[in-house]
């Protein structure tokens, strides 16, 4: 008799291999593009009088809003588009909440932001200090079904519109008033985050959708 379970297993074996290759190159990519982004910010703007640490503080940030976003897209990829939209913003708050704590460890600001029953009217934070950059990610990746684009452009695009856009509140809420650190920074992390992605799902797999297969 035919083993059906044989394929199956394999299939969800290879599943969740990708998703481990996804994990570890976008988080690594995205940790390189942050420290890269980091020292540029400290060569760059003296009078924000960053301290050395800025450095692997933003790689540490550049690698926890890869690594966010892509988990959820991965897990939420093949769900409902209610669902996909439903996680949106949550992920999107949650991505900027967490990846914002080594840059905050290293500028010495206070903790008091993470007090949300405190103000709860100023919980939008998040997505000002680069929460938007995994929501957009998000919203490329899921919604629009690009995770498993097999085309490198593909892949660019989706991933530098999230870097440019998602980081364009931070910077204009800057008394530098850098805003056009945003499309070069979104560059940056955008292009190393997208050719991790492509890396993964370039070639052909059964898991490939039609839609990913027009890319």
């Amino acid at each position: 008799m035919l083993d059906h379970a044989a394929p199956r297993c394999y299939l969800l074996r290879m599943r969740n291999l990708r998703l481990v290759s996804l994990l570890w190159r976008t988080g690594l990519l995205g940790g390189f593009a942050g420290a890269l982004n980091a020292a540029h910010c400290w060569a760059t703007l003296p009078d924000c009088k960053f301290s050395w640490h800025i450095v692997p503080a933003g790689a540490v940030h550049g690698a926890l809003l890869a690594l966010i976003a892509a988990l959820f897209s991965a897990l939420f990829y093949e769900r409902t588009l209610a669902a996909r939209l439903a996680v949106l913003p949550l992920m999107g708050w949650l991505a900027g909440c967490v990846s914002f704590g080594p840059l905050n460890l290293s500028l010495g600001w206070h903790w008091d932001m993470y007090a949300f029953w405190k103000k709860p009217g100023e919980a939008y934070w998040p997505f000002q200090a680069f929460g938007l950059v995994a929501t957009a990610a998000f919203l490329g990746w899921a919604v629009f079904k690009l995770l498993r684009a097999r085309r490198l452009l593909a892949q660019l695009l989706a991933t530098i519109f999230a870097g440019m856009a998602g980081s364009l509140w931070w910077w204009l809420s800057m008394e530098s008033h850098h805003w056009y650190y945003s499309l070069l920074h979104g560059t940056v992390w955008g292009s190393a985050v997208g050719l991790g992605v492509w890396s993964v799902y370039r070639e052909r797999t059964e898991e490939g959708t039609a839609s990913s297969d027009k890319w």
